[in-house]
């Protein structure tokens, strides 16, 4: 019974977004026909552009930066055998210290796009 259930969800879910997707965007085109037809200038009902949305590669680049460097540190730690715990703890620790430099470091780039 669960199969059937999920396996009609999968089926209709999509088509239900689909159609929600489709007769909301054939009803805005027929209200933007209509003003277009009553003279009304589209310009001043449409939103300001937005800004294109770029990827925060630098931030990304800090954030594998800094796991590489705690995965280096924990194998050179543990060549030695200083430690014998769980693996990730210092890859995790250098993770979180180079999101906490990227957060700081992209304040100061949106800022300087002010």
């Amino acid at each position: 019974m669960f199969e059937i259930t999920v396996s009609i969800l999968l089926i209709f879910t999509p088509i239900a977004l689909f159609l929600a997707w489709y007769f909301s965007n054939r009803s805005k085109e027929k209200e933007r026909l209509l003003l277009i037809e009553k003279g009304v200038d589209l310009s001043e009902l449409l939103p300001a552009p937005k800004k294109s949305f770029s990827f925060p590669w630098l931030k990304m680049g800090v954030l594998i930066t800094g796991i590489s460097i705690g995965l280096l540190i924990d194998f050179t730690i543990r060549s030695f055998g200083f430690m014998t715990g769980d693996p990730p703890v210092v890859m995790l620790l250098f993770a979180g210290l180079s999101m906490i430099l990227a957060h700081f470091w992209g304040k100061n780039d949106t800022r300087k796009d002010e």
